[in-house]
């Protein structure tokens, strides 16, 4: 059976892309939810202790593995923006020193430089909704 819109109303021709909060759902519910489960899959169904949700989601803030990802790559997003927040990197990301940006919207991903590590941390300026992937370079 065709798809319908109600009386008085009209379907659109095509959905959205940009549907808004869509990103930010992603960011703060969904990949956080990821990341618990999959930490769960690798410690016998126990749940991540809280000083280690800490660092992977701060209030509307996130730096979280991308644990279906088969190279290292974080997930980086602000719902407000941040203007220097350093993120303590994960321990097997030891030894990185320059990492790879990409900016992520809901349709594209688009190269966005490089950022510096420095005693085991990353600092990122983001602006209102924005997220990115890092991985190491």
């Amino acid at each position: 059976m065709p798809l319908r819109a109600s009386p008085g109303r009209s379907l659109p021709s095509r959905p959205s892309l940009t549907h808004r909060g869509l990103l930010d759902q992603f960011c703060l519910k969904a990949a956080p939810a990821i990341w618990s489960n999959a930490w769960r899959e690798w410690h016998a169904n126990h749940p991540p202790p809280a000083a280690d949700v800490q660092p992977v989601l701060q209030g509307n803030d996130c730096c979280l593995p991308l644990a279906w990802k088969k190279e290292p790559t974080l997930l980086a997003y602000s719902r407000a923006g941040c203007a220097r927040k350093a993120w303590k990197l994960p321990v097997d990301w030891i030894g990185a020193r320059t990492l790879r940006l990409a900016n992520v919207t809901v349709d594209s991903i688009t190269a966005a430089g490089t950022a510096e590590v420095k005693d085991g941390e990353l600092a990122l300026a983001l602006t209102h909704g924005q997220a990115v992937v890092i991985t190491r370079q």
